[in-house]
């Protein structure tokens, strides 16, 4: 019933509004007859009334009389019959010394007949092109249309008070007029059409605007001047740099319009990305991410997610682990809670803590889109105080300048004043990247720099400042006064390969798709033209009535007309040759789509789909890394506090220290791949390559007071093999091989096995269950700080044997109930670590590591609860200590307050873990190392948080650390080093693309 009462109103309402459109519709009709009563015939011949007034007859006002048929002689022209035709004179044109020279243009073939009811003229017939004192009969011809006929000084006869006077039109003209007339009249079907509303009609179609419209401009000229304002309209006379000015204007219109043109006919090209590189599956995405492994240039790809969940949190390693240690301002040293999830920095170990804050030439991505991708953040403190206040910023830009070129710009920003005094905070990465996916050639490129600057100040001297207390902790004292670590990372590198592919002759139905595409680019390029052709003419239209509006001498006028109109016929002229070949442009290129989307048969594609980056190739590929990276420690030592701190060791200088360290590596790898038939099958690729790897390594050593500073050189050779495969979707499988054989890592190996089962259960055979294994075993020379280091706290040389280690991990995913859960064994042997006074040692004995993870989402009704916990055993927690036990959970509400607008997310994000032996923090060895003072970190950490999601733009409002002293005020996370304190946080993530 409601429904059918709405149904009602909304009738009545529209039956309402259609009445008062009728009324207002009649009553603008009676004006307008109003208007034409009062100003007959005036607007078609300005000439008669401005001739009369200007030689002393009756002024062209509102009382004027009606012109009599004799006068339409008197102005050398007379009205057209129906009989007008090829054996007819030129009307007159050109008989009396009024009649301006002819211009040329060409009418738009689908304009219609305006206050005829006739039908349209066809587009090679000519248009009259009025200005607001003279008319143009304008004439062209199919074979006149390539040539633009010259302006004389007659091309425009100004009135004047002596008609007598005036200059006959010139041979020219005359022979241009009568010529083109002659074809006109044999063209035009228009009998009905009389005198004046014929003159009105081709007038109007050949400028493409409503006569209506040009009646009333020139209406009211005439109208003006009948009141004696001639002076208004009195010709201006232009400068010589008036006139150059007025040709550039001109001729810039002219280029912006091709240019116009030619950018929609270009950005109308299909931008197909080909290459044996990408599978089938993203060729047409509008944009997807990639990246690389260290032994190939492998297609890898990745996600992109700009949603409401990717942005739930602001640090790095929470999307990657349950909690890691850290020294808690943001951009600090990072250490993985999950001891599988430390990935060793061999080249430079001093910067393993902050490689979680940025990336490497591994895990950065590459991108391809095919509209500009742009990504801006801010995340912060606002409204704490300058000396604690937090500012992270991130951008990314990427656009592709062909679709096989991309380049990209990137920077991450990191900085905090630190909630302790002396741990001032900058973390920043610059990248600059790029990769062509051509056909057969593919690269990748790019640089890295993070710079890392930090004022260290070696943790609280006493935890119970901050347990027992409630004072600012910018006032808790702490053991370094004048400490400070800058570290360096650049890094430089390009990965590109060449394949060949080994075509055993293409099919017929191969060769049909091929000789489609090409074709179908050259229909899309037509297409372009024929819908873009029409921007000239409407500039060239609007041109025109700024003339018409505008002043200048008549000579002046006519030229520029002239120009713009003869731009406009051109532009016609292709239009109109591109519609007669609108209808079959579009049934070719509907038959092309059809062939094109036709499937070959499964002969044809198993023998000829290497277009597709499948079958049968062979490719040769070149890696190149060139690494930089440099730390430099100071401090300034005086006082008890930090000379305990460093236990009272002093080995250069008793107050002052200035460490430097530095490594260069310029690392080339070279390989072949085969792929003996598919990218997916069984057997998928055979990889092998040989590297090599120069270190030139820089580190105070005693003899430099004898020999000066130098380095240590290594040239390192070793060999590499991959192979890998898969079984349609159910099985996956890979393996790859590691050997040094001379250098400084001579007999180093490594060996990694993994292998992923799915299969597919559930009714929706998209959700599989995969079930995951690998196996990986090492034997690797400890990295040379290790062993041989000297500087004014830490003095060593070792003699250490390689480290082994072997990994056994198994996984079980389920992304249907968002269930996972894994399971990682390690035996290590050789371990190195450094002891609670910051001495690098090994553990000789055989060590056993056990972490298991689950994660877990529940959904009910609008609540979320998202919860990854982890259980850890370690067999010797006196050389690594781990949380025995550490859960990161997400509990919300979620709500689209907007659908599919704006989305909502309301709740808490907490972490908690067993309290452990969490490692101290050296500043001299830029490196975690352990303490057994204490077990810290049981108490939970808890944030409030809103998120929003409004369309593309992510933004949330945090409060973090709202249960701050519940239970206990155990807010540690590295001994000595506190989480972050309670605090107001906003941000926001925007990025830009096109759907």
């Amino acid at each position: 019933m409601k429904k059918f009462i709405y149904l009602r109103v909304m009738h009545k309402s529209a039956l309402h509004i259609a009445l008062m459109a009728l009324l207002v519709g009649l009553f603008a009709a009676w004006i307008g007859e109003q208007r034409a009563r009062a100003y007959p015939f005036r607007a078609v011949f300005p000439g008669r009334d401005t001739l009369a007034a200007e030689n002393g007859g009756p002024a062209a006002g509102r009382d004027s009389p009606k012109p009599a048929a004799s006068d339409f002689n008197s102005l050398g022209s007379r009205p057209a019959t129906a009989n007008s035709g090829s054996d007819s004179p030129a009307a007159g044109l050109g008989a009396d010394s009024l009649a301006p020279q002819a211009a040329t243009s060409a009418v738009n073939a689908d304009t219609p007949a305006q206050n005829s009811g006739q039908a349209p003229v066809p587009s090679t017939l000519n248009g009259l092109a009025a200005s607001s004192d003279n008319l143009s009969v304008v004439a062209a011809t199919p074979d006149s249309i390539s040539s633009i006929p010259a302006v004389h000084s007659d091309s425009f006869a100004a009135a004047s008070p002596d008609s007598a006077s005036l200059p006959a039109a010139s041979p020219d003209s005359l022979a241009a007029a009568t010529s083109d007339s002659l074809r006109i009249r044999s063209l035009l079907q228009d009998s009905t059409i009389s005198g004046i509303e014929s003159l009105r009609l081709v007038m109007a179609d050949s400028l493409g605007y409503d006569s209506r419209r040009i009646d009333s401009l020139l209406r009211d000229s005439l109208w003006m001047r009948s009141m004696g304002l001639d002076s208004i309209f009195a010709p201006k006379v232009y400068s010589k740099a008036e006139l150059r000015a007025l040709r550039r204007d001109s001729t810039s219109k002219v280029r912006a319009a091709a240019k116009d043109r030619r950018d929609s006919i270009r950005w109308s090209i299909p931008r197909i990305l080909t290459s044996t590189y990408i599978p089938d599956s993203v060729r047409y995405t509008r944009m997807f991410a990639f990246n690389s492994n260290k032994y190939v240039n492998e297609y890898r790809p990745a996600k992109i997610d700009t949603t409401i969940n990717e942005w739930y949190t602001e640090y790095p390693y929470a999307k990657e682990d349950v909690n890691a240690t850290t020294l808690g301002p943001v951009g600090s040293a990072t250490l993985y809670y999950n001891y599988f999830k430390r990935a060793p920095y061999e080249q430079f170990k001093a910067f393993e803590p902050y490689i979680s804050w940025s990336y490497t030439p591994e895990t950065m991505l590459q991108y391809n889109t095919k509209a500009p991708y742009t990504v801006l953040a801010y995340w912060g403190t606002l409204f704490n105080f300058q000396n604690q206040e937090e500012i992270n910023v991130r951008f990314i830009h990427t656009q592709n300048i062909t679709p096989k070129l991309n380049l990209s710009f990137q920077y991450f920003g990191y900085q905090m004043g630190g909630y302790l005094v002396n741990e001032n905070t900058h973390d920043k990465t610059l990248i600059v990247g790029g990769n062509y996916l051509g056909r057969k050639y593919v690269a990748q490129a790019g640089f890295i720099h993070q710079r890392v600057t930090r004022t260290e100040n070696g943790g609280i001297r006493n935890l119970s400042d901050f347990r027992d207390t409630t004072i600012d902790t910018k006032a808790i004292p702490v053991n370094l006064s004048s400490a400070k670590n800058q570290l360096v990372r650049d890094i430089v590198y390009l990965k590109h390969s060449y394949g060949i592919p080994f075509r055993f002759g293409a099919s017929k139905a191969r060769k049909e798709k091929e000789a489609a595409l090409r074709e179908l680019g050259h229909i899309a390029d037509s297409l372009a033209v024929l819908e873009n052709s029409s921007s000239v003419e409407l500039g060239v239209n609007e041109g025109i009535m700024d003339e018409i509006n505008g002043v200048g001498s008549p000579e002046q006028i006519q030229a520029r007309r002239d120009s713009l109109l003869a731009l406009a016929r051109r532009d016609r002229y292709v239009r109109d040759s591109l519609l007669a070949a609108d209808t079959a442009l579009i049934i070719r290129r509907d038959s092309l789509l059809a062939i094109l989307r036709a499937p070959l048969d499964s002969a044809d594609a198993a023998r000829d789909s290497v277009r597709d980056g499948y079958g049968p190739m062979l490719s040769f590929g070149h890696n190149f890394e060139m690494s930089f990276f440099n730390r430099m420690y100071t401090d300034k030592i005086t006082d008890d506090v930090g000379r305990n701190f460093y236990n009272n060791v002093f080995y250069l200088d008793p107050t002052s220290s200035n460490d430097s360290t530095r490594v260069f590596a310029l690392e080339n790898k070279v390989y072949v791949r085969l792929q003996p038939w598919a990218r997916d099958a069984v057997v998928g690729h055979i990889d092998g390559g040989v590297g090599h790897l120069y270190q030139s390594i820089y580190g105070f050593s005693p003899s430099m007071y004898l020999s000066g500073n130098r380095n240590v050189n290594f040239n390192n050779l070793y060999v590499y093999a991959l192979v890998g495969g898969k079984f349609r979707k159910y099985l996956e499988w890979g393996a790859s091989g590691q050997y040094h054989f001379l250098g400084y890592y001579q007999n180093d190996f490594n060996i990694d096995a993994n292998v992923a089962v799915s299969f597919y259960p559930f009714r929706n055979r998209k959700d599989p269950v995969t079930l995951r294994a690998r196996f990986m075993t090492e034997l690797r020379e400890p990295d040379w700080y290790s062993q041989h280091y000297h500087s004014n706290h830490f003095w060593w040389d070792n003699s250490f044997g390689k480290t082994s280690n072997t990994v056994i991990q198994a996984s079980v995913e389920i992304p249907k109930w968002k269930f996972d859960v894994s399971a990682n064994y390690s035996l290590v042997k050789n371990m190195l670590y450094y002891d609670t006074l910051g001495i690098v040692r090994q553990h000789s004995d055989l060590m056993s590591i056990l972490t298991v993870t689950l994660h877990k989402d529940f959904k009910v009704w609008w609540l979320r609860f998202d919860n990854n916990l982890m259980f850890q055993l370690s067999s010797n927690n006196d050389v690594l200590p781990l949380p025995m036990f550490s859960l990161h959970c997400r509990w919300y509400f979620e709500h689209d307050l907007v659908k599919n607008v704006l989305k909502m997310q309301l709740g808490v994000d907490g972490t908690w873990n067993l309290a452990y032996y969490a490692p101290a923090w050296n500043p001299a060895l830029s490196t975690f190392q352990l303490q057994n003072r204490e077990k810290i970190g049981s108490a939970p950490y808890i944030d409030l948080f809103a998120n929003f999601q409004w369309r593309r733009i992510t933004l949330f409002v945090k409060c973090t650390n709202v249960a701050m002293g519940a239970p206990s005020r155990d807010m540690f996370s590295a001994y000595g080093y506190i989480k972050p304190v309670r605090s107001f946080k906003i941000g926001i993530h925007w990025p830009f693309y096109i759907r």
